[in-house]
């Protein structure tokens, strides 16, 4: 499964999905790593096939969540020295200036932090339709 980006069963299969307005309608993409009947290949390794949203068995969003320092964050990215960078999704001003949070634009706080220091790793999906 995905972390942070849209997943979408089609036909008893789960895919790496991404929704798309196409022609005036919703479509929903659906992503591979290999080469299947109906997938165009849309780069070396990765295949993509357009459906319309009404073929889709279901489509949520995945989000990787955590916490640091008993905190709720959400995963945004990981580099290559073992750092992640959380955003915090507690919605409290004072927890974050506490924190030492760097805000990226209003109600947006963001800290790269080791990855030794984060608990409670999940990941948590968000149905948006069935």
């Amino acid at each position: 499964m995905t972390t942070n980006g849209y997943v979408a069963w089609w036909r008893g299969q789960e895919f790496e999905a991404s929704p798309a307005v196409e022609d005036g309608r919703l479509t929903i993409r659906l992503y591979r790593s290999d080469r299947a009947e109906g997938f165009g290949e849309l780069a070396p390794g990765r295949w993509v096939r357009g459906v319309p949203a009404g073929e889709v068995d279901r489509l949520s969003y995945v989000v990787e969540a955590c916490s640091w320092r008993e905190e709720p964050f959400h995963v945004v990215s990981r580099d290559d020295s073992n750092r992640v960078l959380l955003e915090y999704v507690g919605g409290q001003l004072p927890v974050a200036h506490r924190l030492g949070l760097s805000t990226v634009e209003r109600g947006v706080h963001r800290i790269w932090v080791p990855v030794e220091e984060v608990t409670s790793t999940r990941l948590e999906q968000v149905l948006i339709g069935e």
